[in-house]
């Protein structure tokens, strides 16, 4: 899918961008949990056969139609949320030199609009696909990225105190 190839390169640009010119990581918070949990419920959706994942496919234009349309909005999401933070952008919750709150674009509309966008993406590209097998990897996707908004808010309740609780107030999850 053309989607997640523009996502894919985006995101491997942006980190050598990255590696070059962002300012030093001072602090990270990272649970490795996320990674087991999700890699568990993923590896068990591997396991079940495939008639189980027959029972629950479901094929019809429309599933299809709402699929690429979720699929789209949600790269689109994601990569202008991507592009909005710039340098302060890092794969695991990180605080770095002079961090800046990213709080416009699509951070005015939620907190965690990366998340959003890739969350959209894979429940658009298990629509498109009929649901099905696809049921375990969204689930493990929502779970993992669960807990990282957790890990995420602490750090970022930490580094900026009172001007991210406002932020909370204003966007939501």
């Amino acid at each position: 899918m053309g989607c997640w190839l523009i996502f894919a390169v985006t995101w491997i640009v942006g980190w050598i961008y990255n590696l070059v010119r962002s300012p030093k990581i001072e602090r990270r918070r990272f649970s490795p949990m996320v990674l087991v949990g999700a890699g568990a419920l993923w590896l068990v959706s591997w396991l079940i056969p495939a008639r189980v994942w027959d029972a629950v496919t479901v094929d019809h234009w429309a599933f299809r139609d709402l699929g690429t349309a979720l699929l789209v909005a949600g790269t689109a999401f994601a990569l202008w949320a991507r592009v909005t933070m710039g340098t302060m952008w890092s794969g695991i919750p990180a605080q770095r030199a002079g961090h800046v709150l990213c709080t416009t674009g699509p951070f005015a509309i939620t907190r965690h609009p990366i998340y959003a966008g890739v969350l959209a993406m894979l429940l658009g590209t298990a629509l498109v696909y009929g649901l099905g097998s696809w049921l375990a990897p969204v689930l493990a996707a929502a779970i993992g990225l669960s807990l990282k908004i957790r890990d995420e808010e602490k750090l970022m309740s930490e580094t900026f105190g009172d001007e991210y609780a406002r932020y909370r107030r204003r966007a939501k999850v």
